[in-house]
């Protein structure tokens, strides 16, 4: 309606024009000059009724002007395939899971079997379509018009994803869309991994067989993992807003975190015996005891990410910038600088206490950097070829840094000489050393399936 104010405010003022000389030029300044009064009033009329005609016409024709330059917010979210994902991704995400929590072994052969365990039952749920302004259960929100119904799915042009190199094995998670997310080598001989799409926490062994563990909180969306001192396996919860911890059995636990909607993020175990995690939506780094106490800790101007326990009694964290951050047990700060980073995105600590990163360059948006900061502070820096998406880092027990390249489907491995070669694996994310010698690797959108990457 706006739009459609201004085109009348415009008309109105050209047919002024034509009816003051002192505001026209040409045939609107003195058009009745020489001229009886009759002439000069029939004029006159004559010019009203014309600058009504086009006022008249103006208001009809700008509702179609103004639709066809800006439409509607439901059209302007159906109108792009952007728009049309992300519409698909919040109902995928806000219906409730239909398959129910009892655990489910898939072994490589693509066959299901049942297993006896221990684990939560949700009933059943058709799907629900979020409505403005609602509030997903666990966090989540979603604000602002949301078109309804959604609009229908889109067909996109096909990626292309190289296949898997040779001496790599997917083993596929049970349903399609599951997105594996975190990974960790776990006490119990077996790797556990989370499908952040299914509120599933999931255990492979070295053969390969799964079996998957529902969150007792819907909509949870498990993400990064650790193994705690208790010898449990701990776990954050992005939108359910909760660390979670599960036995090697398949019990749960969840401990709610005091600040609501926070994201946690990553999960690391401190050097005082507590579990540490970031809280990246509200600049928190926080701790946890294995009884659940919970301290919380401001990161200043920081966006904390990623958390990793350093040698030297601290714990350390990206923050979204081209520094580390550093906390000490006690919560005090000190940022640390890093050299040639525009961002710094990944952190892991090798065995012999070297901090090692990864992220974005300086030298351009699309170059990439992984460094190495020993004890002592000295940093040495390798060169990754560019246009790298960083998705994880870790140290294999070959002694190279392995890492994903998410975007290029690819895991890398960075030997002690600095050279660097890759393997071929559908959407890397996270990555880590198996008990049996070989690096594991969740495959997320072109792989939905837990691969193994042999070494040996």
């Amino acid at each position: 309606m706006a739009i459609i104010s201004n085109t009348e405010d415009a008309d109105s003022g050209d047919a002024e024009a034509y009816l003051d000389p002192r505001r026209g030029r040409g045939r609107g300044r003195g058009y009745g000059r020489g001229r009886g009064r009759g002439y000069a009033a029939l004029a006159l009329a004559v010019v009203a009724a014309v600058a009504l005609l086009i006022a008249v016409l103006g208001q009809r024709s700008a509702p179609v002007a103004a639709v066809g330059a800006r439409p509607s917010g439901q059209a302007r979210g159906a109108d792009t395939a952007a728009s049309r994902l992300v519409a698909e991704q919040q109902a995928r995400r806000l219906a409730p899971s239909t398959s129910a929590a009892v655990p489910i072994l898939t072994p490589p052969k693509n066959t299901t079997t049942a297993e006896a365990g221990t684990a939560t039952t949700r009933p059943s749920a058709a799907p629900s379509t979020p409505r403005a302004g609602s509030a997903a259960k666990g966090g989540s929100s979603v604000s602002g018009p949301v078109p309804e119904p959604f609009p229908p799915p889109i067909s996109l042009p096909p990626v292309s994803v190289p296949p898997p190199s040779a001496r790599v094995t997917l083993f596929p998670v049970a349903a399609a869309e599951s997105q594996p997310f975190g990974i960790v080598s776990g006490p119990d001989g077996n790797l556990w991994f989370t499908e952040g799409n299914r509120d599933v926490v999931g255990r492979i062994t070295p053969e390969g067989v799964i079996t998957e563990y529902h969150t007792p909180t819907a909509l949870s969306q498990p993400g990064a993992l650790t193994v705690g001192p208790d010898g449990n396996i701990w776990f954050t919860e992005m939108s359910g807003n909760n660390i979670g911890r599960i036995t090697t059995a398949g019990a749960f636990t969840e401990f709610p975190i005091p600040t609501p909607y926070s994201n946690p993020r990553d999960i690391a175990v401190g050097p005082d015996g507590a579990l540490w995690f970031t809280e990246t939506n509200v600049g928190k780094v926080s701790r946890v005891t294995v009884n659940g106490h919970m301290t919380e800790y401001s990161a200043g101007t920081a966006t904390p990410v990623q958390i990793v326990a350093g040698a030297d009694g601290d714990l350390w964290f990206t923050d979204g910038t081209s520094s580390l951050g550093r906390i000490s047990p006690n919560g005090t700060l000190s940022p640390v600088a890093v050299a040639h980073l525009g961002m710094v995105l990944e952190l892991t600590v090798d065995h012999a206490g070297n901090l090692w990163y990864a992220g974005i360059g300086q030298s351009s948006p699309y170059s990439a950097v992984i460094g190495r900061r020993d004890p002592a502070g000295h940093v040495t820096e390798f060169v990754v070829p560019p246009h790298v998406d960083f998705g994880g880092i870790t140290e294999g027990p070959d002694g190279a840094m392995w890492f994903t390249e998410s975007n290029m489907n690819t895991v890398g491995r960075l030997a002690a000489d600095g050279t660097i070669t890759t393997d071929s694996v559908p959407s890397p994310v996270s990555v880590a050393a198996g008990p049996d010698g070989n690096m594991w690797i969740t495959s997320g959108t072109n792989g939905n399936a837990v691969a193994r990457l042999r070494i040996r």
